[in-house]
């Protein structure tokens, strides 16, 4: 395994959180910067208000996340819990810190991780949650 890369450059990249409603129930949060203490409520405000508009299933995607901690994990695996069927899938892109966390955590299987937004859509369209 190489060593995981926070990102392509060296630049810190501000915190920010977009949803986007796909259609029936899905809907996709995406995630750029740190997800830390300091941003883990607003990342638990966002599944909320996506829970509440009627989300069925969630895409987070976490691509252009460059560091998570434990408090950030624990909002994702909430949101997996209210979801009918725990319909969630992350995108975590290969070799970087947000994919070796989930792995090490032992939840990569658990939150059906992959490495694009395409096939994170289609795992929760055609899958049970598991």
């Amino acid at each position: 395994m190489t060593s995981p890369t926070a990102s392509a450059t060296s630049e810190t990249v501000a915190f920010g959180i977009a949803e986007e409603a796909l259609g029936g129930g899905l809907f996709v949060v995406a995630v750029r910067g740190e997800l830390d203490l300091a941003t883990a409520p607003e990342l638990r405000r966002r599944f909320d208000a996506v829970i509440e508009a009627g989300a069925t299933a969630i895409v987070v995607d976490l691509a252009e996340v460059s560091f998570v901690d434990s408090v950030s994990l624990a909002a994702i695996l909430n949101a997996r819990k209210r979801l009918e069927g725990g319909r969630l899938s992350v995108v975590a892109l290969p070799d970087t810190y947000a994919s070796l966390i989930l792995e090490v955590a032992g939840v990569d299987d658990l939150l059906g991780v992959v490495s694009s937004r395409d096939a994170a859509i289609a795992r929760v369209r055609g899958s049970s949650g598991g």
